[in-house]
């Protein structure tokens, strides 16, 4: 584990980038199913969902409404964050190995070692201030190795 004297401090704001990446792929989709040769019935029902699911996405990701949203992450050590939930809930999680790393998004998985307590953290370029992803990127490639001998992609 490398040892860095600053700790990270990410307090995510709402990207213009990921509300046009979720319409954009939402709406893909739709088109996609509408162009099946499926009966209406399936098409709409599954068009229902598709919306409920934007909708969610939305609520979680881009407006960190819902409860299990993190408003908060602290990064303590190159494997261990501290997160604060929209709850007001602090879950101290590790970071896993297939986070994804690069400029333009950083999409960081965190778990506490069960398998229904995911939490996942989605950053494009706006959501932060553009000195404090640097850094996170650089410390993130300076990481430790993970397990088989992967690194972070980046």
């Amino acid at each position: 584990m490398n040892s860095h004297p600053e700790t990270l401090h990410l307090r995510p704001v709402t990207s213009h980038y990921l509300a046009l990446w979720l319409g954009l792929t939402h709406l893909t989709a739709m088109i996609v199913l509408w162009q099946l040769h499926w009966a209406i019935s399936a098409k709409v029902l599954l068009s229902l969902c598709l919306l409920a699911y934007l909708l969610w996405q939305i609520r979680h990701y881009l407006l960190l409404h819902s409860g299990n949203a993190i408003i908060e992450a602290v990064m303590e050590s190159d494997e261990l964050w501290r997160l604060t939930l929209q709850s007001g809930a602090q879950k101290q999680l590790e970071l896993l190995p297939y986070s994804f790393v690069r400029p333009w998004l950083m999409i960081l998985n965190f778990s506490s070692g069960t398998i229904f307590s995911s939490l996942h953290l989605i950053l494009f370029p706006d959501s932060l201030d553009r000195e404090l992803a640097r850094k996170l990127r650089v410390r993130l490639r300076q990481g430790s190795p993970v397990p088989d001998g992967k690194q972070f992609d980046g």
